[in-house]
């Protein structure tokens, strides 16, 4: 540690003893310094000197100067011999002046130290990230995914902030509800696990529920109730909620259980599923396709290998002038 931040910490030390702000363990460590370290004493005295550009208002004519120095110089554990003695008049207002200024400073450090500060949590472009949070709460992010929360979370709130795709294990806590703040979108719950879709360039939002109840609502309050299974799509650019009535897709969380299920299912919900597990456009040529059926399993495939099985299975074609097309007579 460098000699100037030693100085500053004393100071702060000092400012926070002088203006009743310090914790017991603070307290006892300036008496001790104050007994054991001469430089230490010495930056205290000196706090008194060096102040020069406040003034304070002064009514020190009905103030008893020397009883008030005595409480001062008896707080600080110093004997009045070893301090310099100006006139009681002039000494007592650079201490009333000092006693403005470590008011001041505490308070200062006070609102600095109270500031919430923002964490930031990531993954990168290769991999998943499996974060534990504050209050035993886990949150698994898909790549290029980014979680934000307060230094308060756990004490004041369970509020965060979603970019990108995350799975959600949250501990239950009836008090402080975990809400997920994705633009605009606001997902609530006490306990439970569900996940949610927010990527950047998506035209809209997705949460999937895994277990428990979850609710959903916008800005304007309008809200939905999830349960297990559920889904709800939230448009980004009409702000609307659309809770669909449709079949559960075992390959909503592929991203991660890095794997695609399918049995019997057709072509198209083939492809939709591909599109938004591996983050591509891939789209069927001739319509007669869409409803060629499909059973297999892709565990940790990569998209070429997955899109090689497709194209032996139904004697289709990738072509790739820009954008990536499947091609073929049909079944």
């Amino acid at each position: 540690m460098s000699g100037n931040t030693k100085h500053t910490e004393n100071e702060l030390l000092i400012s926070r003893f002088l203006s009743n702000h310090a914790s017991e363990a603070e307290k006892q460590k300036v008496i001790n310094l104050l007994q054991t370290d001469d430089q230490f004493k010495e930056v205290f005295l000196d706090m008194q000197q060096t102040v020069k550009t406040v003034d304070a208002l002064l009514f020190y004519e009905s103030i008893d100067e020397e009883k008030a120095l005595k409480q001062i110089y008896s707080k600080a554990n110093i004997k009045e011999e070893n301090t310099v003695k100006p006139k009681p008049a002039i000494q007592l207002r650079r201490v009333l002046k000092i006693a403005g200024i470590i008011i001041l400073g505490a308070i200062l450090t006070f609102l600095i130290q109270d500031k919430p500060k923002q964490i930031l949590l990531s993954s990168t472009n290769s991999i998943l990230s499996e974060k534990l949070m504050p209050d035993s709460s886990i949150v698994t992010l898909n790549k290029n995914s980014s979680l934000k929360y307060s230094n308060k979370y756990g004490i004041k709130n369970r509020t965060v902030q979603l970019n990108g795709e995350a799975f959600f294990s949250v501990k239950k806590n009836t008090r402080l509800p975990f809400i997920v703040d994705c633009s605009g979108l606001f997902v609530e719950v006490t306990g439970t696990s569900f996940s949610i879709s927010n990527c950047m360039n998506s035209k809209q939002i997705n949460v999937y529920v895994t277990s428990g109840q979850v609710k959903v609502y916008d800005k304007k309050g309008k809200l939905e109730i999830l349960n297990p299974g559920d889904i709800i799509v939230y448009n980004k650019t009409n702000k609307t909620l659309n809770k669909p009535h449709a079949e559960k897709n075992s390959n909503i969380n592929s991203w991660l259980t890095q794997t695609l299920a399918f049995d019997d299912c057709p072509l198209q919900q083939v492809i939709n599923d591909i599109n938004n597990h591996y983050k591509v456009h891939i789209q069927l040529d001739v319509k007669n396709i869409e409803n060629c059926r499909l059973s297999a399993n892709f565990e940790k495939s990569s998209l070429e290998s997955v899109l090689k099985i497709i194209c032996l299975s139904f004697n289709l074609e990738l072509i790739n002038d820009g954008t990536l097309t499947l091609k073929g007579d049909g079944c």
